[in-house]
């Protein structure tokens, strides 16, 4: 169990996204685009003053309903003009840079931004830290000359080419860029390689290229923004939508002091957005979270208390004891128990199996694991289908009765959940 839990977790961390950022150089200017793929619901636009002789900066932030989740700064632009997002790769394990301090993203990258004015600079800061924690994910950072740094585990290194573009891939173990098997980023590419004007208009084309938008709620691209470096400009885009756009001078938002925006509040109604806002999981409602929670310790004690009834029935029939005809629904209980404990695991782990079903992340250890709801249900089935009290009288059992009704009722309201998340059937 506790392995398959581990490659759980990992599955959690590489959820289906691809995230997708370029930069475009010309004529003395810097743009660069960025699309952010998350399920939150809590997208805000930051903007914070530094200290004395310090840049100030917006940042763009987000996070889910999570219990373990709080808002955290996924990227941003100080007033030097200096990028910065953060995007998750495949994993590759270094051992920690000896003689060097550990840090966060967060951390570090607000660091970064008060302190620095170009790529430069901010690869010597990073350079001087242990960067073993970004195993699974990259940092990139553009200036606004056009110089671009990618920050891995094991090396940093600077891009000067006219137009780039990342994905979610290691750009280091790339030696062919159109052979990363991401279409939308390809798509972006392409249209980079074909050259353009440099215009915010040739911008947004580009990156609406990349964006994601799936037929599950329309899910995918939860904000977009394009930022102006030389002028310290932010076009901002909400949820894929490339029609309507908030434009903010971050000198002129800075005058008015720290202060900050939910994104959803600053945009239309977005039809698309309503229906991930209505779709209810454990990321997004602390209640659901919570009960999923109470419900997998109900489970454990009924299934130790099943198990148990199982093995007194099994010990009574080698003793040929008239009790103990009745194996089934102790075995049924316990079981099921197990099975509801391990996909609960699941649920509050890996927030990408209410988008894309549990082979996202069950087929990691074993794809006939996705089956595991419909054995479920069954098992469920046969204790309702079979009373307890058959015509021989379980009188073993019969103390027994209320605790494997309620047992079923919440067997019953679980699957109903499994249904309402689209988990029964893979």
């Amino acid at each position: 169990m506790r392995s398959a839990l581990l490659l759980l977790s990992l599955a959690a961390c590489s959820a289906t996204f691809s995230c997708t950022l370029f930069k475009v150089t010309g004529d003395g200017r810097t743009i660069v685009g960025n699309n952010e793929d998350a399920w939150s619901i809590d997208a805000q636009i930051r903007f914070e003053n530094g200290n004395e002789g310090e840049f100030g900066a917006v940042y763009f932030g987000h996070f889910n309903g999570h219990q373990f989740s709080s808002m955290a700064d996924q990227g941003g632009m100080n007033t030097a003009g200096l990028m910065y997002d953060g995007l998750m790769v495949e994993p590759k394990q270094v051992p920690p840079a000896a003689g060097k301090p550990s840090t966060d993203y967060e951390h570090l990258m607000h660091l970064v931004m008060r302190t620095c004015a170009d790529v430069e600079q901010a690869k010597r800061l990073i350079a001087t830290y242990n960067l073993s924690w970004l195993y699974h994910s990259m940092i990139v950072l553009v200036d606004s000359s056009g110089a671009f740094l990618v920050v891995e585990s094991d090396s940093l290194y600077i891009v000067n080419d006219p137009s780039y573009a990342v994905g979610n891939f290691r750009p280091s173990a790339c030696a062919d860029l159109d052979a990363v098997p991401i279409a939308r980023y390809q798509k972006g590419r392409a249209l980079l390689t074909s050259g353009g004007d440099g215009s915010l208009a040739y911008c947004t084309t580009v990156i609406d290229s990349m964006r994601a938008c799936r037929d599950f709620l329309g899910n995918g691209t939860l904000y977009t923004d394009i930022l102006e470096l030389d002028k310290g400009i932010i076009h901002l885009y909400f949820y894929h939508d490339f029609t309507h756009q908030r434009t903010f001078n971050l000198k002129a938002e800075l005058a008015k002091g720290d202060h900050a925006f939910e994104m959803a509040s600053l945009f239309p109604p977005n039809a698309e957005y309503g229906k991930l806002l209505a779709y209810k999981t454990p990321f997004h409602n602390h209640g659901i979270f919570y009960t999923l929670m109470a419900l997998a310790g109900l489970m454990v004690l009924t299934g130790l208390w099943s198990a148990f009834q199982f093995l007194r029935a099994a010990f009574r029939r080698t003793r040929g004891s008239f009790g103990a005809k009745n194996l089934w629904r102790p075995f049924a209980m316990a079981l099921s128990s197990a099975i509801a404990v391990f996909l609960i695991a699941v649920l509050l782990i890996n927030e990408s199996v209410y988008y894309f079903g549990l082979g996202d992340a069950m087929d990691a250890i074993h794809p006939a694991l996705k089956f595991l709801p419909l054995v479920f249900l069954t098992l469920i089935g046969t204790l309702l289908i079979f009373p307890l009290k058959g015509a021989n009288g379980l009188r073993a059992l019969r103390s027994g009765d209320r605790i494997v009704s309620a047992y079923a009722v919440l067997g019953v309201a679980l699957v109903a959940a499994f249904g309402y998340w689209g988990l029964l059937v893979p």
